[in-house]
């Protein structure tokens, strides 16, 4: 008999206790086929995740408890270390797994060994489609994000976010949404795991742009869907938005630090500060304080 798991799925935890819960019961309930382990990776949550966990049935599922919020690489990379399983399937806490999505993505990579990664289609909590995939960001791409440049001409914008891209086909992608993706165990083993300078945002770009480097492809599989339920604005606070805001942009910085020339990115913070400080000076000749935070956030984000 063949032993040998299939999936480790690895998700990692931050005060989202409802969502998670309702991850874990979406798996169990996803009818799959694949043998497979669960791994939870809590970062040190405040709002009673683990105690929540603990008391639910979940035998079959490892919790591992940080005692500090150590961000979205570390807790992954602790349970890729763990991982006893031929592919890793990351999960976002925030999503539910629609019955067959796994068996899909597994049956994919197993037909087409050139495959590093699988990505699903993911849906909006309303079942509508999430735009997921998007091109490496580069240096001039990063120019035209959040400065006067994109207000003058959103092609470039456009083209790194595939606004044309068509989500109901199988296709060769660059960089699909973190999220949910299935990768190959020994893409890892090559590549590389997590880069744990990135805390949250970008950390997972820059893993797939070194598994992609390595000769290892990319696809975004339609037939396996998802539910991604992001919380929107009505749901976080301002300072919680703020919060995301930053760690974005520095999460961008990083990636462009460690691919680029040191001195292209410092002159496209100097630009983003520069082209940041002419809107806040519009937001405050129109009252709007939110304005005025939001781009004193991305200079704080270059510093």
């Amino acid at each position: 008999m063949n032993n040998v798991m299939d999936i480790t799925i690895c998700i990692a935890s931050y005060n989202t206790k409802e969502m998670l819960l309702n991850c874990i019961d979406s798996i169990r309930n996803s009818s799959t086929k694949a043998r497979y382990e669960v791994i939870v990776v809590d970062n040190n949550s405040a709002d009673g995740t683990v105690e929540a966990f603990k008391s639910s049935d979940y035998n079959n599922v490892s919790l591992l408890e940080n005692r500090e919020n150590r961000g979205f690489a570390c807790a992954n990379n602790q349970a890729i270390k763990m991982a006893a399983g031929r592919y890793c399937l990351l999960l976002n806490s925030d999503i539910i797994v629609k019955p067959g999505s796994i068996d899909n993505l597994l049956e994919f990579m197993e037909s087409h060994p050139d495959a590093g990664i699988a990505a699903p289609k993911l849906l909006n909590k309303d079942g509508t489609l999430q735009r997921s995939c998007r091109k490496f960001l580069d240096l001039k791409t990063a120019f035209f994000l959040d400065t006067l440049l994109g207000k003058i001409s959103r092609g470039v914008e456009n083209k790194y976010r595939m606004a044309d891209f068509a989500y109901d086909r199988t296709t060769e992608v660059e960089q699909p949404m973190g999220s949910a993706a299935l990768i190959r165990t020994s893409a890892l083993n090559q590549a590389g795991m997590f880069d744990e300078r990135f805390f949250f945002f970008f950390e997972e770009v820059e893993l797939f742009y070194r598994i992609k480097q390595i000769g290892w492809k990319i696809y975004f599989v339609p037939v396996a869907k998802m539910f991604h339920y992001r919380r929107d604005d009505s749901q976080i606070t301002r300072k919680q938005a703020l919060l995301r805001l930053f760690y974005w942009h520095q999460g961008k910085y990083k990636y462009l630090d460690k691919y680029n020339n040191r001195f292209a990115v410092l002159g496209l913070k100097l630009f983003v500060a520069f082209s940041s400080l002419l809107f806040i000076a519009k937001s405050a000749l129109l009252f709007q304080p939110k304005g005025i935070k939001s781009y004193w956030t991305l200079i704080k984000a270059g510093l």
